[in-house]
């Protein structure tokens, strides 16, 4: 709009001043010319905005992608009908094209999917949840992982960003000590210690 007043006084000055002689049809043709020529440079000006920040944004996306692809864990985004919108292959093998629109439970164990669904839920009305379920990676190997769970929002949508981390080794480590407290405890309960007072005989 201030392009629009300042064309139309440069214009108005321009006719009275050095072009009196002119038409009123080669009026209108010079202002024609001069509105073309502004639109023109506006377009351009705008357009190459438009491309530094298309650029800026395919950048950052990059970035963000090869961050998401670079971490140990599984990282996804779910939207609110459980469908996944960013994937990470790294940690069970799933390419990006095999899980992105597909359903999380594609990589959930049949045992743990309960525990899934009511994390991904909690996350969404409380605004972070936190979790342990067992995950199936592509070559049917599974994991024992710890899941927490982030509302944000992402393309204008509500969704939830998902993080698994294997914690096999720990549950492993766990089960061990646990066994081993138990069988201690099993052999303390089957042991009796007496003690033996000197000169003392024992009664058959």
């Amino acid at each position: 709009a201030l392009a629009g007043v300042i064309i139309m006084a440069v214009y108005e000055g321009e006719i009275r001043v050095g072009f009196g002689s002119l038409t009123k049809w080669q009026s209108h043709a010079l202002a024609v010319l001069l509105f073309a020529t502004a639109v023109f440079f506006l377009a351009g000006v705008l357009l190459r905005r438009e491309q530094r920040a298309a650029r800026r944004f395919r950048e950052t996306l990059a970035l963000s992608d090869a961050l998401l692809e670079s971490l140990p864990g599984v990282v996804t985004i779910i939207d609110v009908s459980g469908k996944i919108r960013r994937w990470n292959p790294n940690f069970l093998g799933y390419t990006a094209g095999e899980m992105l629109g597909a359903g999380v439970t594609r990589a959930v164990a049949p045992e743990s999917l309960d525990d899934v669904q009511r994390t991904i839920m909690n996350a969404f009305e409380k605004g972070t949840s936190e979790g342990e379920a067992w995950l199936v990676a592509k070559s049917g190997a599974k994991f024992y992982c710890y899941l927490k769970g982030v509302r944000f929002v992402f393309q204008n949508g509500p969704c939830v960003l998902g993080m698994a981390i294997d914690i096999s080794n720990r549950r492993r480590a766990e089960e061990r000590i646990r066994l081993q407290s138990a069988a201690l405890e099993c052999v303390g309960n089957g042991v009796v210690i007496t003690r033996l007072v000197p000169g003392a005989r024992s009664e058959r």
